[in-house]
């Protein structure tokens, strides 16, 4: 019950939220053993931001550009998160949100793309952020 307690206070005290807690109680002996693995996200983690992607291909790439997406789908590295994709009817457009620490990260991923498709990239906010920058 100590470990329990231990963590509700780490998490509610210090506002951190756990990624896993791993919790195992077991008796060797006559002795109560407690193992755990506790991960946290870091208590000041640097904010994520929204990019909205919007990709062209050229009708002579159209096809390369399809294997390629069937092969890789998104391919998105570790520290993006695609939120969600849109294609044109035709294939030959598309537009894709996406969640990463900064551009670099971003412009790292879609690179592999750039002998296919013109990519224009957008960092965008969303309403909570819109309102703090009208409040000033």
């Amino acid at each position: 019950m100590l470990y329990k307690a231990f963590i509700k206070t780490l998490y509610w005290f210090c506002h951190i939220q756990p990624l896993s807690v791993v919790c195992r109680i077991g008796t060797a002996g006559s002795r109560l053993c407690l193992n755990y693995k506790i991960s946290f996200f870091p208590l000041f983690r640097r904010r994520q931001m929204l990019f909205l992607i919007h990709w062209q291909t050229e009708p002579e790439h159209r096809n390369a550009s399809a294997r390629r997406f069937e092969k890789i789908h998104d391919g998105a590295p570790e520290g993006v998160r695609m939120i969600g994709t849109w294609h044109s009817v035709t294939q030959l457009e598309g537009w894709c949100v996406a969640e990463a620490g900064d551009a670099v990260q971003l412009g790292n991923w879609l690179y592999a793309w750039t002998d296919l498709n013109v990519n224009h990239i957008t960092p965008v906010v969303d309403n909570a952020d819109v309102l703090k920058i009208i409040e000033g």
